[in-house]
């Protein structure tokens, strides 16, 4: 039935990329995942929704109903550890790829000073037709070349003006002049690559270089605002905090900050909590003009719920309560699920009890 269905999209490719991702089908939709990373375990964790309740009931997913095995994704290439997930789906929605950071930090004794001198260069691809089953890991090119001393917190989005997939990570770049990369760090900058297959890659382009370190982008496509309306999400290595952006002409277009805020204003509440970090965002499900932001941060070492129904305001995000809503799980993405794909998590995983 799956395969039926992906070979009927592929046949009609053309007229569904043309509708609004973000709204087509959106009653179809039945719940989310939420795949992360918790601070002591360095492989991708699983959570499910309770239906559409985006706020409480998450499921921790496991293979046998105990934490034991909630590691859903072990990665065992390169560093062999992995963070910052995110997922993407191909236009046709046969397809999709999971990519993370290739960072072992244990390994390291949690040195990131040399993780990002001699970090790893490349990321952790896995594959799968359904959301359900999962490819083995593979780990990627280098996306930078040899002077660069990490690539971290990459994203992956379909820009239909390229027609192909723009991953934007973050990664700093040593001085030849350096080569024990014993002085002071460089800042993060962040670089993009394209690629149609997650195999190839185009050479790295700078992507955002404001003049002081940045990481940890987060995009949403909001088509109904104009085909090419897009918002991103920054993390601002100065201060700590995340800011918001709005490009009407792509995702690789001219971005300003929203409302015409100036630069220093940033999202404000997680606040309270230290080194806001690794945004996620995601539309309701239910109610298609609400957005929810979660912020990772280092106080309490898991994600703070926000939620707004605008996003040309960075102070209409308003923070909501932890009561009920995943503890330690760090920077990852929350999806969308239609029936199938809900049932067919709900069947292959145990939930911890």
């Amino acid at each position: 039935m799956h395969l039926s269905t992906c070979l009927l999209a592929a046949a009609t490719l053309n007229f569904a990329i043309a509708l609004p991702s973000n709204l087509e089908h959106r009653n179809d939709k039945v719940g989310y995942l939420f795949t992360h990373f918790p601070p002591d375990d360095e492989a991708i964790h699983m959570l499910l929704s309770d239906g559409n309740n985006a706020q409480t009931g998450w499921k921790t997913l496991s293979y046998d109903g105990t934490s034991n095995t909630s590691a859903i994704l072990r990665s065992d290439v390169g560093t062999k550890g992995v963070r910052d997930s995110h997922i993407v789906t191909s236009p046709d929605g046969c397809k999709h790829y999971l990519i993370a950071t290739d960072l072992n930090a244990e390994a390291l004794n949690y040195d990131y000073n040399y993780a990002s001198r001699f970090g790893s260069l490349s990321i952790v691809v896995w594959e799968s037709p359904d959301l359900i089953n999962w490819s083995s890991a593979r780990l990627t090119p280098p996306l930078v070349d040899a002077s660069a001393g990490n690539v971290w917190a990459p994203e992956a989005n379909w820009d239909s003006q390229l027609q192909a997939y723009i991953i934007v990570f973050a990664a700093r770049y040593w001085s030849a002049s350096d080569p024990d990369r014993t002085g002071a760090q460089p800042p993060n900058i962040l670089q993009y690559v394209t690629t149609t297959d997650f195999r190839t890659f185009s050479a790295p382009t700078e992507y955002f270089a404001p003049g002081y370190p940045v990481i940890d982008a987060t995009f949403l496509h909001v088509p109904e605002q104009g085909p090419d309306v897009w918002y991103r999400w920054v993390k601002s290595e100065v201060d700590y905090m995340v800011f918001q952006q709005r490009s009407e002409d792509g995702i690789r277009g001219t971005w300003t900050n929203v409302g015409g805020a100036p630069d220093s204003e940033r999202i404000e509440f997680a606040r309270q909590y230290s080194n806001n970090e690794g945004p996620l965002i995601f539309r309701d499900n239910v109610d298609p003009g609400l957005f929810h932001l979660w912020i990772d941060e280092s106080t309490l070492d898991s994600y703070i719920p926000g939620q707004a129904r605008t996003l040309d305001d960075m102070a209409a995000w308003e923070g909501l309560g932890l009561d009920g809503f995943p503890t330690r799980a760090k920077h990852g993405v929350v999806v969308a699920l239609n029936r199938e794909q809900y049932r067919g998590i709900s069947t292959k995983y145990k939930v911890v009890a």
